[in-house]
């Protein structure tokens, strides 16, 4: 189970700083050769016949993340040309870098294009070879084809070896740039062996392409890598789990009656190989490291109060790559905080309008409170759980700790208050006061005015609740509370933004009324079909209320996918791909969230 010292639920990882990879192809497509487009649909054939050649043989080159996997291809002056793509760029810089050695090249001044990045269904930034007129080769580069000439650089490299080359397309400097190298170099050359902007420049490059023509080099080719940057193409990225977070995806008020979600992000996939994923509860989905350099990998369905054990392999595809995590249920409890007030009003014991707890003395300390809310329809026993502030929780020196038979009727307010005598009937809600420390005088709730977090752990220290007022956005010394708006469901703001009337309301609504045990509960509405199958395009939800409808739909990992304001009890699903999802259904002051399959 999830213990303190897993207390922010995102628990972070070190990871290595890289740019995005975009692509990373091995040609490993098996033993045997043949047409590079027949024996696989990665590359498509958009020009010309003949064939672009798959070898079941590999260029090597030391400390290459690419080296010495799978196949490779081979070039000539045949007449088929392919791509592959990529997700576009359209800004900043992206690289191509491919191992390369020729044995022959073409004699003309121009020389012949045979790797270029795609944009559309247009040729940009492209790698030209031709004789040095020695028995060696040059490198030169265009924009596009409409170029007036082809710019060469003046290094002559040698026929029958393996080179690096490094394709680059600056948007920013609308410039093409070609760096040939005997090596690998981990950081990036100060000068290319040849650049030029001459040409038109690009807005969107999503492929990179083979050419062959009359003229063009006999070559192999083979690793090529697509990055956003250089250190991506040139360093072994290793798979590495990031930030894990879990999520729940419903809250009642047993110990284990939710289920929950984690989502696992990661960087180092596309390596060439298949990853294989495991865990021993729930459903795995999201990104997958086999397709995707970085993403993140969901598990949903998860019972809450089981652990999960999770395992990220390529060993069975001939990798080294084999991380596992153990990965604690979060506390899926029904508990919320509705309103907080960080700030009495005043500065003298006298100054009333600050006295919260309405024990007739304004006190700084004592008229703090939080209003605690069961958001559910089954009563909630909190006892022995407790209440830190942030300096609190780093002393595991908690604030309060709710005694024995601290049950909240469903649907029902707890006020806990930092200290003082509250006098008065707060709308029938449970009342406490901060309960820790020495003496009476040393208990309080100790809420920073400039910025503090409120933390509830259970009985077995896995937390439950979290409140961190920087996130609100919100001045919480505004001699005012803190409150949601509508109560129990809306953001937080502050209470004079939500009823000018007051400046708090421990224990009542934001307008000052008592709150009915039905203002939350919508457990009368229906919503169907569900599952809900590929052709139907609209859910229908049912309610006895008439008020306008608000929905708002979740993915797995609790981002939001739509919301919608709904005319005729009819719910827009066409959108949705498939997988699982959580509907938040308001009327009113009322809401529900229900789960719902899309297949």
């Amino acid at each position: 189970m999830k213990k303190l010292y897993f207390l922010l639920i995102t628990i972070l990882f070190s990871s290595f700083s890289y740019g995005q990879t975009l692509l990373n192809e091995n040609f490993d497509y098996g033993s045997t050769s043949g047409d590079l487009t027949t024996i696989t649909t990665n590359w498509t054939g958009f020009s010309g016949t003949g064939l672009i050649g798959y070898i079941n043989t590999s260029l090597s080159m030391t400390d290459y993340p690419s080296s010495g996997i799978g196949g490779s291809i081979t070039i000539d002056s045949s007449s088929e040309d392919a791509e592959r793509g990529f997700t576009a760029v359209t800004s900043g810089v992206v690289y191509a870098s491919a191992l390369y050695t020729a044995s022959d090249v073409s004699s003309g001044a121009n020389g012949t294009y045979f790797l270029t990045f795609r944009e559309g269904s247009n040729y940009h930034s492209l790698i030209y070879t031709k004789t040095d007129g020695n028995g060696g080769m040059v490198f030169g580069v265009r924009e596009t084809t409409s170029d007036a000439a082809t710019i060469f650089g003046t290094t002559s490299f040698a026929l029958n070896t393996t080179y690096l080359l490094v394709l680059k397309y600056d948007f920013t400097a609308g410039r093409v740039s070609l760096f040939v190298l005997p090596s690998v170099e981990t950081t990036e050359p100060m000068s290319a062996e040849v650049t030029t902007d001459s040409g038109t420049n690009a807005t969107s490059l999503s492929g990179i392409a083979f050419r062959q023509a009359t003229g063009g080099p006999t070559a192999t080719v083979d690793g090529i890598r697509i990055a956003t940057s250089w250190n991506s193409i040139m360093v072994s990225q290793n798979f590495t789990i990031g930030a894990v977070t879990t999520n729940c995806a419903t809250k009642g008020s047993g110990a284990t009656d939710d289920t929950y979600i984690v989502a696992i992000d990661f960087t180092g996939g596309l390596n060439g190989k298949n990853f294989v994923l495991t865990t021993n509860a729930g459903n795995i989905g999201g990104d997958s490291p086999t397709t995707s350099a970085t993403g993140t990998i969901t598990i949903s369905n998860i019972p809450e109060g089981t652990d999960i054990s999770f395992t990220a392999s390529d060993t069975a595809d001939g990798g080294t790559t084999s991380e596992s995590k153990s990965i604690d249920s979060p506390a899926c409890i029904p508990l919320i905080i509705n309103e907080v007030l960080f700030d009495p009003a005043g500065a003298l014991a006298t100054d009333l309008e600050g006295d919260a707890n309405g024990d007739g003395t304004r006190d700084s300390a004592q008229d703090e409170f939080i209003e605690f809310y069961n958001n559910s329809n089954a009563p909630l026993d909190i006892s022995g759980y407790k209440v830190y502030d942030a300096s609190g929780l780093t002393n595991t020196a908690p604030r309060h700790i709710f005694p024995a038979a601290t049950i909240i009727p469903a649907n029902s307010f707890l006020v806990l208050f930092g200290g003082g005598t509250p006098t008065g009937t707060f709308g029938g809600s449970l009342v406490q006061v901060a309960s820790e420390g020495a003496l009476p005088e040393n208990r309080e709730l100790n809420l920073n005015n400039a910025g503090d977090v409120i933390t509830v752990l259970n009985t077995s220290d896995e937390v439950v609740l979290t409140y961190d007022s920087s996130a609100t956005g919100i001045n919480h010394g505004s001699n005012e509370s803190v409150t949601r708006s509508p109560d129990l469901t809306g953001s937080f703001v502050l209470h004079t933004t939500a009823n000018a009337a007051f400046i708090f309301s421990p224990g009542l609504k934001v307008d000052g009324t008592t709150l009915s045990l039905n203002d939350n509960n919508l457990n009368t509405i229906g919503i169907y079909p569900n599952p809900i199958s590929k052709s139907v395009q609209y859910l229908n939800i049912q309610s006895k209320s008439s008020l306008p409808i608000n929905v708002i739909i979740y993915n797995v990992v609790g981002r939001q996918v739509d919301k919608q304001n709904i005319a005729n009890n009819l719910l827009n699903v066409s959108k949705l791909s498939a997988g699982m999802y959580l509907v938040k259904i308001s009327q009113g002051d009322r809401t529900i969230t229900k789960k719902i399959i899309k297949q």
